[in-house]
């Protein structure tokens, strides 16, 4: 059996038992045999879409570490939510241990992976971002992640060929990388045709592609790469724009933000396909939120939203969010059920909607195996 065809397998079984533990929450995949369903470990890069308290070691005393953030489930301490993130329902539906961020030292036994993801980190570092007249919010980019892989490697492997025989059974996922360095640029007042001619998005996708080679020349042979979702939405860029006259959708999100990042998301895409010529013997999936993001939005009087653009926990307005009275700071409220809500602190989404963004996300990876 070729290489290609053995990786093949390997996550057709992952994501066959993926389906059906979130369909069903039954046990299709041992347990105690990690294996069993196709990877025994998952390595994540990104942002604070993913971030499962690596930030919470960097800057302890932010506003997003305290209450009423992780209010639904005690375990979700560290992450930009009320509770899971879609990641902790991929590693939960694989039967893996929710993943460690890498900077909490204090967890020695990190089987079942490792997560090097901050919130607010970019895909270029900050002297590429300079160039553009660009302050990232955090001196974190995709490179530093991918040298702290490379520290923690070296306790993992004694060589790379060592390195190639342990993670032949792994998964890696870079996720959402760029929607940082997009939305400073937003903050910023650039319009979506500004962002277009300052090469940016050419950049992050370059960006993101060098990661992956980066990745796979470390003796990956299973890599997720996902788009971004529907900025548009966000309660935060609504508020900032409140006053437009601009273009909004059926839902009343911006039109040409949410066109923006479909513009990314294809020619991430475009990518993806340069690197699956390149590397045959890999497989190389391209994870898509956006599409999930729409689903719930299109079925979510069904799923139980009450609301789709408006935070559970801020102040002030139209869309309850007030950069000035955010989250987690003195005096700021959060909603009586979060379930009812999408959008959880205006910008990050609440665990009810990363749960259905999980359900579909994962029955969508299987369908291109099916196909």
């Amino acid at each position: 059996m070729g290489t290609a065809t053995m990786v093949f397998s390997r996550v057709l079984i992952a994501t066959c038992s993926l389906l059906v533990l979130v369909l069903s929450n039954s046990s299709s995949c041992d347990a105690t045999k990690h294996k069993n369903c196709g990877f025994d470990a998952i390595y994540n890069f990104g942002t604070s879409m993913s971030d499962t308290g690596n930030a919470m070691h960097l800057t302890p005393n932010a506003s997003e570490f305290n209450a009423p953030y992780g209010r639904s489930i005690r375990d979700a301490k560290g992450r930009y939510s009320d509770g899971f993130l879609v990641i902790d329902y991929f590693a939960k539906a694989a039967r893996l241990p929710l993943l460690h961020p890498y900077l909490n030292k204090d967890v020695k036994d990190k089987h079942g992976g490792v997560n090097f993801a901050v919130a607010g980190s970019t895909a270029l570092p900050r002297e590429a971002l300079k160039k553009f007249n660009l302050q990232p919010f955090i001196n974190i980019s995709l490179d530093i992640q991918l040298q702290w892989w490379g520290n923690y490697a070296k306790s993992l492997c004694n060589n790379s060929k060592d390195c190639k025989e342990k993670l032949k059974s792994s998964l890696f996922s870079i996720e959402a990388m760029g929607a940082n360095d997009y939305l400073i640029a937003m903050l910023r007042g650039k319009t979506i045709e500004e962002l277009k001619k300052m090469d940016l998005v050419s950049q992050v996708i370059k960006a993101n592609e060098e990661g992956v080679r980066k990745i796979i020349g470390y003796g990956a042979t299973q890599v997720l790469v996902t788009g971004y979702l529907h900025v548009g939405c966000a309660p935060s860029l609504l508020a900032m724009r409140s006053n437009s006259s601009d273009a909004r959708d059926q839902f009343g999100c911006l039109k040409d933000y949410n066109d923006f990042i479909k513009y990314h998301n294809d020619l991430l895409r475009e990518a993806i396909s340069r690197l699956r010529k390149e590397h045959p013997d890999v497989l190389i999936l391209i994870g898509d939120y956006y599409t999930a993001m729409q689903s719930v939005l299109d079925n979510h009087q069904k799923l139980g939203f009450e609301s789709v653009l408006v935070a559970c926990c801020g102040t002030g307005g139209k869309y309850n969010f007030d950069h000035r009275k955010k989250c987690g700071t003195q005096g700021v409220q959060s909603c009586s059920d979060p379930r009812k809500y999408i959008s959880w602190d205006g910008l990050h989404m609440t665990q009810e909607s990363h749960k259905h963004i999980a359900k579909w996300y994962i029955q969508d990876i299987f369908s291109k195996f099916r196909s």
